[in-house]
């Protein structure tokens, strides 16, 4: 784990997710998109379900399936008693440009350093 974000500055970085449809794939999509513009780096450690509940004003279970989304799509990783953690995202190539395909990869505003 390199770094920690509160459940106050998670809220915050989130702004309006509130959607239509569930609100716990709302939520997962907001984290979602906060990892994949790297607003939140990869190996950072979320807050506890319970905190994040109260920072939002959901229900601890509402989080809950928002981790296992999250967890079921490959952004996060959790263990029982140490928390749950973002990871790296997956790619094949990074910043890849083939111009055979026409294809250039813009999954991230950044390549690879």
């Amino acid at each position: 784990m390199d770094s920690r974000i509160s459940a106050r500055a998670l809220a915050e970085a989130l702004g309006g997710w509130r959607g239509r449809g569930p609100a716990y794939e709302a939520l997962a999509d907001g984290i979602r998109l906060l990892c994949l513009d790297n607003r939140i780096a990869p190996r950072t450690a979320l807050p506890a379900e319970r905190e994040l509940a109260a920072a939002l004003g959901l229900s601890r279970t509402t989080v809950a399936a928002t981790y296992r989304s999250l967890r079921d799509t490959g952004h996060i990783e959790s263990l029982r008693g140490s928390g749950s953690v973002t990871l790296p995202l997956r790619r094949n190539d990074p910043g890849a440009d083939d111009r055979r395909d026409g294809v250039i990869d813009l999954q991230q505003a950044s390549p690879a350093a």
